[in-house]
């Protein structure tokens, strides 16, 4: 019963204390009134308040932030979401960057080895995808769904089986009569 009252006095304040720092939630407006120089771990999610993107600080409150737990942003007018290089991810991260008509540039993303990271880029006309396509294809990742460069075409990269499918799409493979296998 104590962690739970604890648990909850740590949600209405918005900010987590943990082993990296402290996590700074941004889900509704009123989250943008914290101190973002006292935030080292980002977890964003605009798909839960729509107005968030519109805020003219916005920009300011994640442009210095270093680290995501959770990068959920939809529907903005930024052309870029940081001010840095490069912005780590924690095991377990989300990425989700879909219908951006002004974004043209992401950071590199950096995440360690064995980390389950999950990747969803898409609808960004503008945005050029491709070191993170090189990145996740490299670590061979599972859960990735990214956009080709500029949004030419959703590509997928999850694995060879949808590779096998996007390149029948592409009509560089022979539609086969074998039964779909399982890959698990």
């Amino acid at each position: 019963m104590q962690l739970l009252v604890i648990g909850l006095l740590f949600s209405a304040t918005l900010i987590i204390e943990n082993y990296a720092g402290t996590t700074c939630i941004v889900t509704e407006v009123a989250a943008l009134q914290q101190d973002s120089k006292k935030c080292s771990v980002l977890h964003l999610n605009t798909y839960l308040d729509q107005r968030l993107v519109k805020q003219g600080k916005f920009f300011d409150f994640i442009k210095n932030i270093g680290e995501y737990s959770m990068f959920m942003l939809r529907k903005s007018n930024l052309s870029r979401i940081t001010d840095l290089d490069v912005i780590k991810l924690h095991h377990g991260a989300q990425v989700s960057i879909t219908q951006n008509e002004l974004l043209a540039k992401l950071p590199k993303f950096e995440w360690k080895r064995g980390d389950r990271i999950t990747f969803t880029v898409a609808d960004n006309p503008n945005l050029d995808t491709t070191k993170l396509l090189k990145d996740v294809k490299a670590r061979k990742m599972k859960n990735a769904h990214i956009q080709l460069p500029f949004g030419e075409f959703s590509a997928t990269v999850v694995s060879s089986a949808s590779q096998r499918y996007h390149d029948m799409i592409a009509g560089n493979q022979q539609i086969s009569n074998e039964p779909p296998r399982s890959f698990g």
